[in-house]
């Protein structure tokens, strides 16, 4: 027994002696037979059985009910050891795959159909079936069928797909499908299956999202739980066989969260139709109010015609154009922004009503209301105007959007939430533009026949200033005006509105007014603040019209894209007399999201135009905000006059280091700073605050106030440059950024290379204050600053130097590619050829190296490390089979002894753990010794850099002239620096060859930086090449985006040479 049941058994015979003991003393009191049966009873009441499996003393009868409770135990265990086992739970495949992430199902998915395809039990992709049955129909003819009936004798064959699957036992599987925008339940019954294939095998393969096959008879269920409710059973198709037309092989998104993201339902629309009922049924209202406007043209006998939609010139319209090429013509073509010039030409023809319904395409921004390629309809009536077209425009409106929604009243929601109710109903509200516009700013204009001319534009331009409003440029005289346009007049237009009134600057194709001289009768519809319809009474003077044209000419001089050019043809037709017209133009995409109550076009096109995302394509700064290349032209030379700002900064700072100047002032003060001190006081207030520096006290306590003024002058002179370079990059910076002036990427390289500079700034008061500290001040102390913190100032600085070079050299180098581009295509092929690839490597890793080297420096120039040990190529006088080998041949050693090297005087911890990588960074003697293999590391690697270039075939045939003339530079400035540095050891560190050093440090990795731009493939460039090719067009080039796309397909290849490859016909060498 344990310690715990022992006690137990002590405590309990304790307490039964004591029981027994005052039964004794009761005995003793009492007299007689019943004294001593009270004492045997007592004994007997006492009496316990032990329990040999819990090891307990019990009483009798507890020792007999636990003994038949185990033998109750005993014989159910053996029961149920004897019993067969329980069937474990089957859970369905359909339960299993909702656990996967969608690549996972993709692939298992893939794998299932894969095997079907091999086996073809079943196929899962047959060449027909049969289909009898419009569901839409089904569902009216049979919504009669009462609970429980059975239309057996009608065999229904329908094609759907699944979007539910629920299954009650093996022999019942229920489906919900739809087709045709309709849902119906399928409920299949192993006993009402007629299909030779076994019931469960029809139904193993079929998943969510699958196109099926029906064959059944309609009917209605009769679940008990609905009878007992009162409830009908729901209309099914009882079916007799399921076959799989085309297996789903994603998943689809879940019934309850739906598929909400709008950029993936934009992307990926058959999703989104799959899903979303309501995109359904937006585009069955779109075609619905398409077919209503071609009746309504047909009734009123107007031609249905079609024009082309390349044109030599973008006119009918003040739009950009999209630009293509046809290589057979040697022509660059545009696409139409507009059907008017040629439908107008058939009114001069003699058709004198015609219409067109089609695509129209414009170069311009891409927002919730407009999309590159959208659907207008135009039409023309002869012997009309103005006044008969907007009559017309109220008819086919009105009746539009009744025969649509039923009513003319309509809700339209904005995207901020806005509601707008809109009342169709003729007639229209109408607004004359320049009273209202008057109203608006509160000034009278110039009459209409005034408002070309250069003093519209000044007063224009004061009226925009009064109210506040911006204007992009240019600002002339038509794109103010439909400035003020747009901020007063249209705000107000929710109901349909008819502005009216335009200047005729405005409108180049517009008739002039009949009774307001420089204004034409023409009119724009508005609703909920967005035009819907333009039109006019045609201008068929062939005198004027052509003058309207110059008028064009000018403002596209001036700098509007969107400007007509002069079509001589349609000029020419005119001179055959063009009948009284009006013309009449409305886009029909915007008409659908009013009726629909869509904010966003992208939601009424079936497939609208999106950002490609399979792959990042970064923008031109042009692409981006649409300005000329200019400025970055600029940029360019501003970034190199900045790195060579900071390499003069550097080495001045060397010069500052090396005369142990940059103590001289110990205050830190960013702004007031910039300010020397003026006077006497000043001087002396500055000198007394150095006196208590510990440079001051340790080493040159014998200083005056004339030698004080010229160290301090160098740390100003330090400072005060550091600061111009810091604000003459970060306020343009600043400018370019926030005007727009540059891409978005290099943006946020101008950005970061300000942050870096802010950093650099910090960093060099943080070396400072290292030399300030109150330690400086102890005997045998050094004053000078930390080591690490002049590595990390001059690190930072060299960053600040290379991210200047470089990105002034791409910009440089990108246009000197766009300005030739076919040249520069084949250089550019040359460059991504694999011959170069190990160049290319080898020019980065020598970078790295140059500046790994040029930090090592630093550190000797922290520690003072070249003031010993000045010879070469020895270091004192070693031991070792190497040292002892240098001693015979060039009498000394090649590196100081080892107990010298790795001293445990620089350790810091007990266990001396750190006195290796101590002794690297902070022993001046192994410091020196590292930065020499350093530099003579750069200075091998350099030279087989260029025996590389001379000697390998492949690589002196591929490398450009320009790279071969830098590895040649490169040379010739890593024997300069070695000469610069072997003289600066050798005649103990004087200053003009110590800065001549560090110089010489930043000029070669300068020269290395320039090879590794020679020679880099830039992809940016690589693009943009590409493109201007395709633009120019060239012998036998297939050229516009979807032939370059077919180019790239054939090359077969992925990269930069490969895309270029495609694009120019040629081959990567």
């Amino acid at each position: 027994m344990s310690g715990i049941e022992k006690g137990a058994e002590r405590v309990a015979q304790g307490a039964q002696n004591a029981v027994q003991q005052v039964t004794d003393k009761v005995g003793e009191l009492t007299t007689g037979s019943n004294a001593g049966e009270a004492a045997s009873s007592t004994t007997a009441a006492q009496q316990t059985y032990l329990d040999d499996v819990t090891g307990e003393h019990v009483s009798k009868s507890e020792l007999k009910k636990r003994k038949k409770q185990r033998e109750k135990d005993d014989k159910k265990a053996e029961k149920a050891a004897a019993a067969p086992p329980k069937p474990v739970k089957k859970v369905s495949a359909e339960e299993n795959e909702a656990e996967l992430t969608p690549n996972q199902y993709f692939e298992i998915r893939s794998r299932a159909v894969q095997k079907l395809r091999q086996s073809h039990d079943p196929t899962p992709y047959p060449h027909k079936f049969s289909v009898n049955t419009d569901l839409r129909e089904f569902l009216k003819e049979y919504a009669s069928c009462k609970t429980g009936e059975h239309r057996k004798d009608v065999e229904v064959r329908l094609g759907a797909r699944i979007y539910t699957k629920r299954a009650s036992g093996a022999n019942l599987i229920f489906y919900d499908v739809r087709a045709e925008g309709a849902r119906v339940q399928i409920m299949c019954q192993s006993q009402e299956s007629k299909s030779d294939v076994p019931f469960e095998k029809q139904h193993e393969h079929l998943r969510r999202g699958d196109i099926i096959g029906i064959v059944g008879y309609p009917g209605r269920t009769a679940p008990r739980n609905r009878i007992a409710e009162g409830k009908e059973g729901e209309l099914s198709i009882f079916a007799t066989e399921v076959l799989l037309l085309a297996p789903c092989l994603h998943q689809l998104p879940g019934e309850h969260y739906g598929f909400r993201d709008q950029e993936q339902r934009h992307r990926k629309k058959y999703l989104d139709l799959i899903m979303n009922d309501k995109t359904r049924d937006t585009f069955i209202t779109r075609s619905r109010m398409i077919t209503y406007i071609r009746r309504f043209f047909d009734e009123k006998d107007f031609i249905e015609v079609e024009t082309p939609m390349m044109n030599a010139i973008p006119g009918g319209a003040t739009a950009k154009p999209f630009k293509t090429f046809h290589n057979d013509l040697d022509m660059e073509l545009y696409m139409r922004v507009a059907p008017e010039l040629y439908l107008k030409q058939l009114i001069v023809g003699g058709l004198e009503r015609v219409y067109e319904i089609g695509r129209q395409f414009r170069n311009e921004g891409i927002d919730l209301t407009h999309n590159p390629e959208f659907t207008t309809c135009e039409f023309y009536q002869a012997f009309a105007d103005v006044y008969d077209v907007m009559d017309l425009t109220e008819q086919l409106i009105s009746g539009l959007v009744k025969h649509v929604t039923g009513g003319y009243e309509t809700k339209f929601h904005t995207q901020h939430g806005e509601e707008y109710n809109v009342n169709w109903k003729a007639p229209w509200k109408r607004i004359e533009m320049i009273p209202a516009l008057e109203e608006a700013c509160g000034e009278k204009f110039p009459p209409g026949d005034q408002l070309h001319t250069q003093e519209t534009n000044d007063f224009l331009r004061r009226i925009l200033k009064k109210v506040n409003v911006d204007c992009s440029p240019p600002l002339t005289n038509a794109r103010m005006l439909d400035k003020l346009v747009g901020e007063f007049i249209e705000e107000t237009c929710v109901n349909p509105t008819f502005i009216t009134g335009h200047p005729q600057m405005m409108s180049p194709l517009a008739k002039y007014h009949r009774s307001n001289p420089g204004l034409c009768e023409r009119f724009e519809a508005f609703v909920c603040k967005k035009e819907i319809v333009n039109a006019y009474t045609e201008l068929n003077d062939p005198f004027d019209q052509r003058l309207r044209f110059e008028e064009q000419a000018n403002q596209k001089a001036q700098g509007d894209d969107e400007a007509q050019l002069i079509d001589e043809t349609f000029c020419q037709s005119l001179e055959y007399g063009l009948p009284p017209t009006g013309g009449w133009g409305m886009g029909i995409d915007r008409m659908v999201m009013f009726l629909t109550d869509n904010y966003s076009i992208k939601e009424v096109l079936t497939f609208p135009f999106m950002k490609d995302d399979r792959q990042d394509k970064p923008k031109m700064a042009a692409e981006v905000v649409g300005i000329e290349p200019m400025p970055e032209e600029g940029i360019r030379y501003w970034l190199l006059g900045s790195a060579a700002s900071v390499f003069g900064l550097v080495v001045f700072g060397g010069l500052t280091r090396l005369t142990e100047s940059g103590l001289s002032i110990t205050e830190w003060r960013p702004v007031t700073g910039s300010m020397p001190p003026r006077n006497f006081e000043d001087w002396n207030k500055e000198f007394a605050l150095y006196k208590s520096s510990p440079e001051f006290k340790q080493l040159n306590s014998r200083m005056g106030l004339d030698e004080f003024k010229q160290i301090y002058w160098m740390e100003w002179i330090h400072r005060f440059w550091a600061r111009a370079v810091g604000l003459t990059f970060a306020l343009p910076t600043l400018y370019f950024v926030a005007r727009r002036r540059v891409s978005a990427p290099m943006a946020a390289k101008l950005l970061g290379i300000t942050s870096l500079i802010g950093f650099q700034g910090f960093i060099g008061w943080w070396m400072v204050k290292s030399g300030l500290k109150d330690d400086l001040f102890a005997p045998g102390a050094h004053p000078r600053v930390s080591q690490y913190r002049l590595t990390a100032h001059l690190g930072t600085a060299f960053l600040c130097y290379v991210a200047m070079v470089w990105n002034g050299l791409s910009i440089l180098r990108e246009h000197r590619l766009l300005a030739n581009p076919n040249k520069s295509a084949t250089e550019l092929q040359t460059l991504a050829s694999p011959q170069l690839r190990r160049f290319r490597r080898s020019v980065a890793a020598l970078a790295l190296l140059v500046f790994c080297t040029a930090l090592s420096g630093a550190l000797v120039a922290g520690l003072d490390a070249g003031l010993i040990y000045n010879e070469w190529p020895t270091m004192g006088g070693g031991s070792g089979a190497l040292n002892n080998l240098s001693q015979s041949v060039l009498g000394g050693s090649l590196a100081p002894p080892a107990k010298e090297l790795f001293d445990p005087w620089y350790s810091h911890t007990p266990d001396r753990s750190d006195v290796y990588w101590r002794n690297a960074l902070e022993n001046p003697s192994l410091v020196q010794l590292d930065h020499r293999i350093l530099a003579t590391t750069t200075f091998t690697a350099v030279m087989a850099l260029w025996a590389y270039s001379r000697f390998s075939r492949p690589v002196r045939t591929a490398l450009p002239a320009p790279a071969r003339k830098a590895v040649t530079a490169v040379t010739a400035l890593v024997w300069l620096q070695v000469t610069l540095g072997i003289s600066t050891l050798l005649y103990l560190v004087p200053v003009p060859l110590a800065a001549a050093h560090q110089a010489g440090a930043l000029a070669l990795l300068t020269g290395t930086i320039v090879l590794g731009s020679r020679v880099w493939v830039p992809r940016r460039a690589v693009r943009l090449v590409a493109r201007r090719v395709a633009e120019v067009g060239t012998a036998g080039l297939a050229t516009g985006p979807a032939a370059v796309r077919a180019q790239v397909g054939r090359a077969g290849r992925r990269g930069p040479g490969a895309m270029l490859a495609a694009r120019t016909g040629g081959a990567e060498k």
